[in-house]
């Protein structure tokens, strides 16, 4: 596996990217998401992330209150999933992935249905 470091310098023309930046040594050492939440908010900035099961689509919505959800292009089958927060009444963006637009039309489909409902 690539360290971070190592990705970084196979990118150049990204300065937004440090070369200092390393992951936390532990989940005590990462912003909590609910904070991290709160600062963008007050910064005017919308966070999101991909619900990848029931509980973090309810997390994402319920405790977090994002304006809207991604779902991973890994999750395009997951139809209970997909269903779930369909049903949450939030805008979801699906990640395609490389599926084709017959695909894509009726995953489309199964979230307006659910989210109608």
């Amino acid at each position: 596996m690539m360290s971070v470091r190592a990705a970084q310098s196979n990118l150049p023309g990204c300065p937004h990217l440090s070369p200092t930046w390393s992951p936390p040594e532990s989940a005590e050492d990462s912003p909590h998401p609910l904070r991290t939440h709160r600062y963008a908010r007050h910064k005017g900035i919308y966070l999101t992330a991909s619900g990848w099961d029931e509980g973090s689509v309810d997390f994402l919505v319920d405790e977090l209150r994002v304006p809207f959800l991604k779902m991973a292009s890994a999750d395009l089958t997951n139809f209970p999933l997909l269903e779930h927060a369909a049903a949450k009444k939030v805008p979801v963006i699906l990640s395609t992935g490389d599926e084709g637009k017959p695909k894509l039309l009726a995953y489309s489909c199964l979230i307006q249905k659910q989210s109608s409902s």
